[in-house]
C-alpha cells in the first residue's frame, strides 16, 4: 500500500471514530464546562444537548475533512489551488506528483491534530472529568488552543522547509560543492 494511500485510509477512519465515538458517548454535552467557565445560561439558551451533537459531529467531520480535500483533491483537479514557494518550479511534471503526495500527507497530519483538538474540546464540554475546577477547566481549554496554534505553526514551518525558494536550494549546493 502506497503512503499516501495509508495516510487517507488512517485520516478517514479516525474521522469516522471520531464521528462514532461523539453519537455512541453519553453524557450532556453542552453544560459542564459552559458552567464552569461562566457560560452556562447562555449555552443552555443557545445550544441543547442533542443540536450540540449535531454541531460537533459537523465540526469533527467537516473540518478536517474540508482541510483534506482543498489540500489533496483541489491540486490534483487544478494545480492553480497549490499556493507554494516556486510553484512553478515544485509543480514541474518530473515533480507534481511527490509534491502533491506530500501535501496531501500534510494534510493528514494537520487533519488528525485539528480532530485531536476537537476531540479534547467535545472531552471537556462533556464533563468526562467532572472533578474538573472552574480554573482547571479553563487551563485546560487554553492548553488545547496552544496545542492547536503549536502544532499549526510547526506545520506550516515544515511545508515552507520543504518547498524553499529555488534560489535558497541553488546557494545551499554551491555553497557545498565549494567545501
Amino acid at each position: 500500500m502506497k503512503s499516501y494511500t495509508f495516510g487517507r485510509a488512517l485520516f478517514l477512519g479516525l474521522v469516522a471514530a471520531m464521528a462514532a465515538l461523539l453519537v455512541v458517548a453519553p453524557g450532556n454535552a453542552a453544560q459542564p464546562l459552559a458552567g464552569r467557565i461562566g457560560l452556562g445560561a447562555l449555552m443552555s439558551e443557545i445550544l441543547s444537548a442533542g443540536s450540540y451533537r449535531q454541531w460537533m459531529l459537523a465540526l469533527i467531520v467537516g473540518v478536517p475533512g474540508v482541510l483534506f480535500l482543498a489540500m489533496s483533491v483541489a491540486p490534483r483537479v487544478s494545480p492553480r489551488f497549490i499556493w507554494i514557494p516556486n510553484a512553478r518550479y515544485w509543480l514541474a511534471p518530473e515533480r507534481r506528483t511527490r509534491t502533491i503526495a506530500y501535501l496531501e500527507q500534510q494534510a493528514v497530519v494537520f487533519g488528525i491534530v485539528v480532530i485531536l483538538f476537537l476531540c479534547g474540546v467535545h472531552w471537556l464540554m462533556t464533563g468526562a472529568d467532572a472533578a474538573l475546577s472552574r480554573e482547571r477547566a479553563t487551563i485546560s481549554l487554553v492548553v488545547l488552543v496552544v496545542f492547536l496554534l503549536a502544532a499549526f505553526w510547526i506545520w506550516l514551518m515544515s511545508i515552507q522547509s520543504r518547498f524553499r525558494r529555488l534560489g535558497e536550494v541553488q546557494v545551499s549546493r554551491v555553497g557545498r560543492s565549494l567545501r
